[in-house]
This record gives C-alpha cells, structure tokens and sequence, in this order.
C-alpha cells in the first residue's frame, strides 16, 4: 500500500511534467521545433496536440493501473517502464511529424562566445548544507530504528524485506539521488556555453544571467523539497510502524505528499512567470528560437548526439527538439546520463529482492 501511494505521486507527476512537453521550448516552437503560427494554432497543430494527449493518458494511465494490479516484482517494473518507453516512443513520432513543417528564420549574427566559466558558480552552498542535514536526519533515525522494525520490514538476518526496501529503503536511495542528481545538473548549466547577438550583447547576457539564476532558484526549490519530502516519509513511517499506529501510517504518506505538491506548485507557479517574461525579452533581442541552437558547429553525430572535446561544456542545448543534450566528450555528461537511467534497473532489482 505504502509503495503503490508512492509510485503513484512519481508517476502522476511525471505526466503532469509531460503534458507540457509540446510548449516546453517556448512560444515559437511546438514541440521543439520551429513552426509557423498558423500551423501550431491551426487544426493540424491541434490534431497533433490531441493525439499526444490521448497517447500520454493510455501510457501513463496504464503505468498507474499496474502500479495497483500487478505485484511488486520485476514483471511489474517491466511493464511500468513500457508505459513509459511508450509516451517517449510517441513523442518522438509527433516530432518527426511536425519536423515536416518546420520554418527556419535567419538568426542574428553571433558576435561572441563566452566560454564556461566556474562549474561552482550557480551552486548555493547553505541550501546543499541544508539538503545535506535533511538526509543525515533521515538515515539516523533509521538507523537508531532498525532493531525495532517488524519482521514484515525486516527478516530474520536483518536484512530488509521487499517490502521494506520499496518502502523505506528506496526513499533514503531517492534521498541521495536528488542531492548528486541536481548538484550535477546546477554544475553543468554553469559549464554551458554563451553565445551573445550581434547587437545588444551587453542586455542579452545580462538577462540570460537573469534567467540562468531563475533556473537555479527552480532547482534547488524542487531539490530541498524532494529530499524532505523522502526524509519526512522515512521518518513517520517509521515513527508509525515502530508504534504501530495505523494513523500514523496515513499521516504519513499524506501529510509529506500534501506539503510536496503544495511547495512544487508554488515553486513551479513563481518561477515560471519570471522565466517566461525574461525569455521573451531575450527573443526580442535575439530573434525567434535560440542563438544556442542557430549557432552551426562541430561535434554533431548524427544530428541529434554531441561529442566534442574542444567544447568544456557538459551539456548544450539541442540543434532541433526539446532541451538539451550532453557533450558525451566528458566523463561528467556520462555520469549524469548514468544516473538519469539508474532508477529504472535499481528499483526493480531491490523490489524483487
């Protein structure tokens, strides 16, 4: 029960994300690629927009369903994760779709590039000290209640059950996931590239540096509120089950997840604003769709993967699509992509331990 609540509020959260995916680029692009206003607002755009939308509810909503229907167990990680392969599988068609009626607009001459600067730069140390605490929190209270735990948590070794391990045990991994995760990602949008027009550069990078702080705030919003999330579970799950309160267990996981959604709204919804105003003054200056992504040069394989060792940057933004893509030319770009598939293999080892 614990468990399924859990996987529930990640995989509704990740279709919230996705339903956002066809704007995420900004006002000129649909789903990452540069079109004509009349064809995104037109029914043909619409037509697009509404077949994702079905395809995401059946893939999403089928992930949910085995979430409660079938047991924990490799089979049923497997089909979750079909669920989602099948909502990528569909945004890729839709892109190759809409890619068709792409429009390419001259983009202002580049004047410079700046290179990266201090990886550390963007990085808020009394906010990851405070990540920090909250996860050394979390693990001590497990520990000192360990030897009380019920032996549908633990077994007679002393080792967590399946059971204990989706419940408890996955979110103390989550816990230090997010933490590397997001110190990796803050690290490289300082590693990425600035690409300044032609005129107005001085204005352009400074509301760039405007945005990019905006981005960081954003983070660490989301990053310290997901580690409490997860240490506040652990903590009166354990709480509750070491007291056996069975209230306690649905205090739990609704008080957490309650305070969660409020803080990522409210987080989501104050920063987004900014965000978008400051991008549209940068479009004014800069032209329609993105100096990073106009910009030709070397390292591009197979237009879509990026190697390129003259480039100190880790991560940078994608010629066509959404978002951006690693320099696979670092070892760091590696370990961020290791990471993002990490949970995928993880979860389903430790569920069917």
């Amino acid at each position: 029960m614990i468990g399924q609540v859990m996987l529930t509020a990640v995989w509704a959260a990740v279709a919230v994300a996705w339903v956002f995916v066809p704007i995420m680029k900004g006002a000129d692009a649909f789903f990452g690629v540069p079109v004509s206003e009349k064809f995104m607002y037109g029914p043909q755009g619409r037509r697009y927009l509404r077949i994702y939308w079905l395809l995401l509810a059946l893939f999403m909503g089928g992930t949910i369903a085995s979430v409660w229907l079938l047991p924990p167990t490799t089979i049923g990680m497997v089909i979750m994760d079909a669920g989602v392969l099948g909502v990528l599988i569909a945004i890729a068609v839709i892109f190759c779709l809409v890619r068709r009626h792409q429009v390419i607009s001259p983009a202002d001459p580049v004047a410079a590039v700046l290179q990266p600067r201090n990886r550390w730069q963007y990085i808020n140390w009394p906010l990851e000290g405070l990540c920090l605490a909250l996860i050394a929190g979390a693990w001590s209270y497990f520990v000192l209640s360990y030897g009380s735990l019920p032996p549908r948590l633990v077994d007679v070794s002393g080792h967590l059950t399946s059971i204990g391990w989706v419940s408890i045990g996955t979110q103390l991994l989550a816990q230090l996931y997010v933490f590397v995760l997001f110190l990796l990602l803050v690290m490289g949008m300082a590693q990425s590239a600035v690409r300044l027009p032609a005129n107005a550069s001085e204005e352009y990078l400074g509301l760039r540096h405007r945005y990019m702080r905006m981005m960081v705030g954003l983070f660490y919003a989301m990053k310290v509120t997901m580690i409490a999330f997860f240490g506040g579970v652990v903590t009166l799950l354990l709480r509750a089950v070491v007291t056996g309160s069975d209230h306690g267990i649905l205090v739990a996981l609704v008080g957490p997840m309650a305070l969660y959604w409020i803080a990522v709204f409210g987080a989501l919804a104050y920063y987004a604003v900014k965000m978008y105003r400051v991008r549209a003054q940068m479009r004014q200056l800069a032209g329609p769709g993105s100096l990073e992504r106009a910009a030709d040069h070397g390292g591009w394989v197979a237009g879509f993967m990026y190697f390129n060792p003259q480039d100190p940057s880790i991560w940078v933004e994608k010629r066509i699509g959404i978002g951006y893509t690693f320099n696979l030319a670092h070892w760091e770009s590696w370990l961020l992509l290791a990471l993002f598939i990490s949970p995928a293999f993880v979860i389903p080892w430790l569920a069917s331990r």
